[in-house]
């Protein structure tokens, strides 16, 4: 008899699981089954095409027809309701079942709420296709728009948005941009590029109150200052879609929790991607989406897969200004670093032990290939001191 695996999720994870699952088991029935009513697509261009005529055909994921020729059974604009694990069933919000012999929670996460007092319309996150359908009318009429966050997101958005001639303001509520990703002296390079863009920064600063009488037209921040905007989006990091199932009880956190085989607590279920917590960590990474897509998949059809995180790694290309980061980027966290800038690049390798565990490229990032593999592999490079940036560079491209 043919085995049956269910996917709930249809985003980056929850198609490569599907793959996956048709690589190893070329006769199963895959199910794919996404809320949204689009086919699956990809969520990370909305915000770097925030004003372009972005829609389910031009953002796909895969090809519409590859569906059909890897014959997975995909259902759209359905929700899944309840699952039974002891009849290893699924239930759909029309009232149909499937059973299954494997399940993947691959439910994604939602952009995190903004709550402000005077919240009002004309205040956006895009998280979805359909978030940037309803965001557009106030997209062509704003003038003075405010991002709320300066993540990758939230300067993507502002990239684009300056090429629209808008007037963007972004805040953040950190000391400089894309906290998580940059050190200081790296997000001063950013945050040069934005003011040269006529993008304003208010940094170490919050939103306290929003105002107008129905459609937003100004807000004020902590420091008691004022600014009008006549759009608000907000990109505060990300919140994981935990599904609630009444017959199921997923072990839950932040994320539904996974061992090192994406295996939850309930036999022949497993989740993936920025839905599942390991370790206490859930990412919300395309790179690491897949990879527990991948060892899921494994897993389910019962081929023993063991999940290696790999190092988050960042890359942007916004104001024309490549950026890689990846590892280990806080000084306090190693012990030697390489450092090389100019006026337009800036590099930096941290060490710990001599193990190369993070770097940094902002300007020129073509050797961005190299330092990945230097730090997946923990390269270990002795007598480091005194070593250029450039001549660490070559040390690891000669090496194998």
């Amino acid at each position: 008899m043919k085995k049956q695996y269910i996917i709930i999720g249809n985003g980056i994870a929850g198609v490569t699981a599907a793959s996956v699952i048709r690589e190893l088991d070329h006769k199963c029935h895959i199910y794919l089954i996404g809320e949204e009513q689009y086919k699956p697509y990809n969520r990370m261009r909305l915000s770097k095409g925030i004003l372009q005529n972005l829609n389910e055909t031009n953002t796909r994921l895969k090809k519409e027809e590859w569906y059909d020729e890897q014959k997975i059974h995909l259902i759209c604009d359905k929700k899944v309701d309840n699952v039974d694990p002891i009849n290893k069933c699924v239930y759909l919000e029309d009232e149909s079942s499937l059973t299954y012999n494997g399940l993947l929670i691959a439910s994604g996460a939602n952009n995190r709420e903004l709550t402000i007092h005077g919240q009002k319309k004309g205040t956006h996150t895009i998280r979805r296709l359909e978030d940037l359908n309803q965001a557009k009318d106030d997209l062509e009429k704003a003038e003075n728009i405010l991002i709320v966050g300066g993540g990758i997101q939230g300067l993507e958005m502002a990239w684009e948005l300056s090429k629209g001639n808008k007037h963007v303001i972004i805040v953040e509520k950190s000391s400089n941009l894309m906290p998580k990703q940059l050190d200081s002296e790296a997000a001063k390079r950013i945050e040069e590029k934005c003011k040269s863009h006529n993008i304003e920064l208010l940094l170490g600063t919050s939103i306290d109150s929003i105002f107008g009488e129905n459609q937003v037209t100004s807000f004020t921040t902590n420091t008691g200052k004022s600014y009008n905007a006549d759009m608000i989006i907000y990109a505060i990091g990300i919140k994981a879609n935990v599904p609630h199932f009444k017959n199921i009880e997923l072990k839950t956190k932040e994320g539904v929790q996974v061992n090192d085989r994406m295996m939850t607590n309930i036999d022949h279920v497993f989740a993936a991607g920025d839905v599942a917590e390991y370790n206490g960590h859930i990412f919300g990474l395309w790179n690491i989406a897949m990879e527990q897509a991948k060892v899921a998949a494994h897993n389910m059809v019962g081929h023993e897969s063991l999940y290696n995180p790999p190092t988050p790694v960042t890359t942007m290309n916004a104001f024309n200004l490549p950026l890689f980061s990846m590892g280990v980027i806080n000084k306090s966290d190693s012990d030697e670093d390489v450092i090389d800038y100019s006026k337009d690049q800036y590099h930096r390798i941290l060490l710990k032990d001599h193990q190369i565990i993070g770097a940094i490229s902002i300007g020129d990032i073509k050797h961005s290939p190299v330092l990945k593999k230097a730090i997946e592999r923990k390269r270990i490079i002795n007598n480091s001191d005194d070593v250029s940036f450039n001549d660490l560079l070559q040390i690891l491209k000669e090496s194998k």
